[in-house]
Protein backbone atom coordinates (compact mmCIF):
# COMPACT_ATOMS: atom_id res chain seq x y z
CA UNK A 1 0.00 0.00 0.00
CA UNK A 2 1.43 3.58 -0.61
CA UNK A 3 -0.04 5.75 2.06
CA UNK A 4 -0.34 9.67 1.60
CA UNK A 5 -1.00 12.49 3.75
CA UNK A 6 -3.45 14.48 1.92
CA UNK A 7 -3.01 17.90 1.60
CA UNK A 8 0.62 18.46 3.48
CA UNK A 9 3.89 19.75 1.92
CA UNK A 10 6.30 18.62 1.49
CA UNK A 11 5.07 15.23 0.76
CA UNK A 12 4.64 13.20 3.95
CA UNK A 13 4.18 9.03 2.65
CA UNK A 14 4.41 5.84 3.54
CA UNK A 15 4.79 2.51 1.87
CA UNK A 16 3.70 -0.53 3.76
CA UNK A 17 3.38 -4.20 2.88
CA UNK A 18 0.62 -5.91 5.14
CA UNK A 19 -2.02 -8.87 4.40
CA UNK A 20 -4.76 -8.26 2.13
CA UNK A 21 -6.96 -9.50 4.29
CA UNK A 22 -6.06 -7.61 7.32
CA UNK A 23 -9.17 -6.34 9.49
CA UNK A 24 -9.65 -2.80 8.83
CA UNK A 25 -9.53 -2.03 12.90
CA UNK A 26 -6.23 -3.87 12.39
CA UNK A 27 -4.91 -1.57 9.70
CA UNK A 28 -6.04 1.18 11.73
CA UNK A 29 -2.90 0.10 14.06
CA UNK A 30 -0.50 -0.17 11.18
CA UNK A 31 -1.04 3.55 9.81
CA UNK A 32 -0.89 4.72 13.81
CA UNK A 33 2.19 3.20 13.87
CA UNK A 34 3.79 3.89 10.44
CA UNK A 35 3.20 7.61 10.69
CA UNK A 36 3.97 7.74 14.29
CA UNK A 37 0.32 8.87 15.59
CA UNK A 38 -0.87 8.70 18.70
CA UNK A 39 -4.02 6.43 18.32
CA UNK A 40 -5.61 9.25 20.54
CA UNK A 41 -7.90 10.41 18.71
CA UNK A 42 -11.06 8.93 16.33
CA UNK A 43 -10.27 7.89 13.32
CA UNK A 44 -12.55 6.11 10.46
CA UNK A 45 -12.00 4.06 6.63
CA UNK A 46 -14.32 5.94 3.75
CA UNK A 47 -15.51 4.51 0.56
CA UNK A 48 -17.01 6.31 -1.64
CA UNK A 49 -20.33 6.99 0.64
CA UNK A 50 -19.89 4.34 3.35
CA UNK A 51 -17.74 4.89 6.57
CA UNK A 52 -16.09 1.87 8.48
CA UNK A 53 -15.15 3.26 11.94
CA UNK A 54 -14.58 1.25 15.99
CA UNK A 55 -17.87 0.91 17.28
CA UNK A 56 -18.82 2.90 20.57
CA UNK A 57 -22.27 1.56 21.37
CA UNK A 58 -23.58 4.82 23.66
CA UNK A 59 -22.92 7.04 20.48
CA UNK A 60 -23.44 4.86 17.45
CA UNK A 61 -26.24 6.04 15.98
CA UNK A 62 -25.31 9.72 16.27
CA UNK A 63 -23.97 12.47 15.27
CA UNK A 64 -23.31 10.46 11.51
CA UNK A 65 -24.09 12.74 8.93
CA UNK A 66 -23.95 11.96 4.85
CA UNK A 67 -25.88 9.89 2.36
CA UNK A 68 -23.92 6.17 2.81
CA UNK A 69 -23.91 3.76 5.86
CA UNK A 70 -21.62 3.67 9.08
CA UNK A 71 -20.42 0.51 9.23
CA UNK A 72 -18.30 -1.23 12.30
CA UNK A 73 -14.39 -1.66 10.78
CA UNK A 74 -14.10 -5.06 13.11
CA UNK A 75 -16.83 -6.65 10.36
CA UNK A 76 -14.57 -5.01 6.93
CA UNK A 77 -11.38 -6.64 5.46
CA UNK A 78 -8.99 -4.92 3.07
CA UNK A 79 -9.67 -7.19 0.75
CA UNK A 80 -13.66 -6.58 0.81
CA UNK A 81 -13.00 -3.04 -0.10
CA UNK A 82 -10.20 -3.06 -2.28
CA UNK A 83 -9.58 -5.61 -5.03
CA UNK A 84 -7.10 -4.62 -7.64
CA UNK A 85 -3.84 -2.46 -7.60
CA UNK A 86 -5.19 1.13 -8.18
CA UNK A 87 -7.66 0.80 -5.59
CA UNK A 88 -8.23 3.01 -3.09
CA UNK A 89 -9.49 4.37 -0.18
CA UNK A 90 -9.59 7.43 2.86
CA UNK A 91 -8.32 7.12 6.18
CA UNK A 92 -9.40 10.25 8.14
CA UNK A 93 -7.52 10.16 11.82
CA UNK A 94 -8.62 13.02 14.46
CA UNK A 95 -11.87 14.38 13.29
CA UNK A 96 -11.29 17.98 14.62
CA UNK A 97 -7.79 18.48 12.29
CA UNK A 98 -9.13 15.86 10.01
CA UNK A 99 -6.10 14.00 8.35
CA UNK A 100 -6.64 12.90 5.72
CA UNK A 101 -4.23 9.50 4.41
CA UNK A 102 -5.01 8.69 0.60
CA UNK A 103 -4.63 4.76 0.53
CA UNK A 104 -3.91 3.01 -3.00
CA UNK A 105 -2.93 -0.63 -3.62
CA UNK A 106 0.01 -0.77 -5.90
CA UNK A 107 0.03 -4.61 -6.12
CA UNK A 108 -1.41 -8.02 -4.50
CA UNK A 109 0.92 -10.77 -3.91
CA UNK A 110 -0.95 -13.69 -5.87
CA UNK A 111 1.13 -16.32 -3.92
CA UNK A 112 -0.45 -14.95 -0.57
CA UNK A 113 -2.51 -17.67 1.29
CA UNK A 114 -6.16 -16.13 1.23
CA UNK A 115 -6.69 -17.99 4.62
CA UNK A 116 -3.81 -16.93 6.95
CA UNK A 117 -5.05 -15.61 10.16
CA UNK A 118 -1.41 -13.55 10.69
CA UNK A 119 1.13 -11.93 8.61
CA UNK A 120 4.07 -10.02 8.51
CA UNK A 121 3.48 -5.76 8.25
CA UNK A 122 6.79 -4.41 6.44
CA UNK A 123 6.98 -0.94 6.46
CA UNK A 124 8.82 -0.85 3.17
CA UNK A 125 9.33 3.38 2.95
CA UNK A 126 8.89 6.61 3.83
CA UNK A 127 9.15 10.51 3.15
CA UNK A 128 9.44 12.98 6.15
CA UNK A 129 8.01 13.12 9.63
CA UNK A 130 4.44 13.11 10.78
CA UNK A 131 2.69 16.38 12.16
CA UNK A 132 2.42 16.03 16.10
CA UNK A 133 -0.75 15.19 16.75
CA UNK A 134 -3.03 18.35 17.59
CA UNK A 135 -1.40 20.33 15.15
CA UNK A 136 -4.36 22.38 14.34
CA UNK A 137 -4.93 20.35 10.89
CA UNK A 138 -2.84 21.19 7.81
CA UNK A 139 -3.43 25.08 7.92
CA UNK A 140 -2.60 25.16 11.77
CA UNK A 141 0.37 22.53 11.45
CA UNK A 142 2.00 24.98 8.43
CA UNK A 143 1.13 28.16 10.49
CA UNK A 144 2.80 27.08 13.13
CA UNK A 145 5.69 25.31 11.09
CA UNK A 146 6.17 29.15 9.69
CA UNK A 147 6.51 30.60 13.28
CA UNK A 148 8.89 27.99 14.63
CA UNK A 149 11.25 28.13 11.41
CA UNK A 150 11.28 31.82 11.53
CA UNK A 151 12.09 32.51 15.87
CA UNK A 152 11.54 28.53 17.43
CA UNK A 153 11.90 31.02 20.82
CA UNK A 154 10.72 33.64 20.11
CA UNK A 155 7.25 35.32 21.43
CA UNK A 156 4.46 34.57 18.73
CA UNK A 157 6.18 30.66 19.81
CA UNK A 158 5.11 31.16 22.83
CA UNK A 159 1.92 31.32 22.26
CA UNK A 160 1.74 28.14 20.75
CA UNK A 161 0.05 24.62 21.92
CA UNK A 162 3.29 23.47 24.51
CA UNK A 163 3.28 19.71 23.66
CA UNK A 164 3.05 20.18 19.84
CA UNK A 165 5.16 23.01 19.35
CA UNK A 166 8.11 21.18 21.59
CA UNK A 167 7.33 17.98 19.73
CA UNK A 168 8.32 20.26 16.56
CA UNK A 169 10.80 22.04 18.37
CA UNK A 170 12.82 18.60 19.41
CA UNK A 171 12.63 16.82 16.28
CA UNK A 172 13.54 20.29 14.30
CA UNK A 173 11.99 22.01 12.23
CA UNK A 174 14.86 21.74 9.55
CA UNK A 175 14.64 17.99 9.86
CA UNK A 176 11.08 17.56 9.31
CA UNK A 177 11.24 19.43 5.93
CA UNK A 178 14.16 16.79 4.96
CA UNK A 179 13.63 13.25 3.73
CA UNK A 180 13.87 12.83 7.88
CA UNK A 181 11.65 9.58 7.61
CA UNK A 182 13.89 6.41 7.84
CA UNK A 183 11.83 2.73 7.81
CA UNK A 184 14.24 0.97 10.16
CA UNK A 185 13.22 1.16 13.14
CA UNK A 186 9.37 2.41 13.02
CA UNK A 187 6.51 0.43 14.90
CA UNK A 188 9.72 -0.24 17.64
CA UNK A 189 7.13 -1.34 20.14
CA UNK A 190 6.11 -4.12 18.00
CA UNK A 191 8.90 -4.91 16.25
CA UNK A 192 10.44 -8.63 15.27
CA UNK A 193 13.23 -6.92 12.96
CA UNK A 194 13.98 -3.81 11.79
CA UNK A 195 10.75 -1.83 10.25
CA UNK A 196 8.44 -5.11 10.64
CA UNK A 197 6.22 -6.52 12.80
CA UNK A 198 4.12 -9.14 12.93
CA UNK A 199 0.37 -8.28 13.79
CA UNK A 200 -3.04 -10.64 13.99
CA UNK A 201 -5.15 -10.36 11.05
Amino acid sequence: LKITLDGVDPLVMRRVVVPFRIRLDRLHEVLQEAFGWTNSHLHAFRLEDDSYEAIYPDDWDQDFVGPGQRRDEKKFRLCDLLHAPGDGLIYEYDFGDSWEHSIRVESIDDEVDPHRTEGVVWIEAGERACPPDDAGGIAGYQEMFATLEDAPYGEEAQGLPSTTASSIRARGVVEMKKDSFSAKGRAVILAQAPGSFRIEV
